[in-house]
């Protein structure tokens, strides 16, 4: 690995591509500070007792200068929390005059455009401790309070965790959408501050093992421990520092797992401000991503369907699933894949490495045994127009294939109900790629 000091200078770089000017973040803190004030007075003149507080990196100071979206916390009074207090918010904003859009979940939140902004606006109940907690979201600004208070005593893990995002944006692993299965903004905050430093995190992600890692900040693994049976199996497991009964990492893959101990490793061996650049996903950079040489890429372009993002975004990643599983089904080795899905265009690019060589135009299908009669029946009934034969004691028997060319397949399946179900209009395009001829 190189020098602490080859690794720190690096990392003193990438800061500077994300970190916002001081200006930026007092216009910023403006417009959030006026948006909070129109909620805040709709409330009071409704007499309902609920105050309104800025969320997320924006709270923690952490936020990165492309941001565009922030969230906010209506905390309503514990007196409330039999009352659907998601009707008690819509109720505040349309007496604020706010145009918004209503987000179904768990609790119903919305969103608004306010002087250019996003804001997120989830309701959740004003709480002190965990256990008074209705709704994964009622801990939120507790977690915004544990990150506060770390980063008093240690400011500059500020610094640390912004780098960490931009590390992960740039790697693919940010994100715990059901789409992306990565790192999230709220679990690089724990991890960052937990191992001290984001060199520090880095180093330390060489030691994870998959399924067997548990880190634990607040030292709650015995209160874990109560609910660790019925928790689902991941290949990190990050407890939760204000809410024991909870993995912060619960949404992340084995993919992104292992992508980001990747990515690590690479960086720590030969740092470098590439690894911090998020570049648009191509032919090009998907052949050198995975080191390919000749290879057919089929590449797809994807209109998601016009509905939150996150379900646009989750049923794209079923296409690109299935149309995976089709190819290996039908003999097609998928030599590597990716995709990349825009949250703002709902739109996706889907990439599929193939073998140059087309398969056989027909392929041998394995029989029963021919001791089993009644089958072997059916099978010479299915397979009376095609040779067949004996061997070691089974039936075979010689099929034309249907498809020798993973286009041909591919081209059929989006017609179909499955993808065509889960997306507004998708294009296929098939691409050569040759090392010595990268020009796609």
């Amino acid at each position: 690995m190189q020098s602490f000091d080859s690794v720190s200078l690096v990392l003193k770089k990438a800061l500077t591509l994300v970190k916002p000017s001081k200006a930026f973040e007092k216009e910023l803190l403006k417009t959030c500070n006026d948006f909070l004030k129109k909620l805040s007075l709709a409330a009071k003149a409704l007499k309902i007792d609920a105050s309104f507080h800025i969320g997320g990196s924006v709270a923690k100071g952490t936020f990165l200068k492309t941001i565009n979206d922030v969230d906010v916390f209506a905390a309503f009074d514990l007196s409330y929390e039999d009352q659907n207090i998601s009707e008690l918010l819509e109720q505040v904003l349309k007496a604020s005059k706010i145009k918004y859009v209503k987000i179904h979940g768990s609790r119903d939140y919305f969103q608004t455009v306010f002087q250019g902004l996003t804001f997120e606006i989830v309701p959740v109940l004003r709480i002190n401790d965990w256990v008074q907690a209705r709704n994964m979201t009622d801990v939120s600004l507790l977690h915004v309070s544990w990150v506060e208070k770390h980063l008093k005593a240690n400011p500059g893990l500020a610094d640390d965790i912004r780098v960490a995002k931009q590390f992960c944006k740039a790697c693919k692993c940010y994100g715990a959408e059901s789409f992306v299965k990565g790192f999230s903004g709220h679990l690089l905050d724990i991890l960052v501050i937990y191992y001290e430093s984001f060199k520090n995190l880095l180093e330390a992600s060489q030691s994870w093992e998959a399924f067997k890692t548990i880190i634990d900040p607040e030292n709650n693994f015995d209160e874990y421990k109560k609910v660790m049976q019925r928790m689902a199996l991941t290949p990190l497991i990050v407890i939760e520092p204000v809410h024991p009964h909870r993995n912060a990492a619960a949404a992340l893959s084995l993919e992104k797992f292992e992508r980001f101990k990747l990515k690590a490793k690479l960086f720590l061996k030969n740092p470098s401000l590439e690894f911090f650049k998020v570049k648009p996903l191509t032919v090009n950079s998907f052949a050198e991503e995975f080191n390919l040489g000749d290879v057919k890429v089929l590449k797809l372009k994807v209109k998601g369907l016009k509905a939150n993002p996150d379900v646009s975004g989750a049923k794209v990643l079923k296409i690109f699933e299935y149309l995976a599983k089709q190819l290996e089904m039908h003999d097609f080795k998928v030599v590597a894949k990716d995709w990349e899905f825009s949250k703002s265009k709902l739109e996706a690019l889907l990439l599929y490495a193939l073998p140059l060589k087309q398969l056989s135009e027909r392929v041998v299908v394995k029989g029963p045994p021919v001791k089993a009669l009644k089958h072997v029946d059916r099978f010479k009934l299915k397979h009376a127009n095609h040779e067949i034969f004996e061997k070691n004691g089974r039936l075979f028997a010689v099929v034309k294939r249907r498809f020798t060319k993973p286009e041909e397949l591919v081209a059929k399946l989006i017609q179909e109900g499955y993808v065509r179900e889960r997306c507004s209009d998708v294009q296929l395009q098939v691409h050569t790629y040759s090392p010595s001829n990268s020009s796609v």
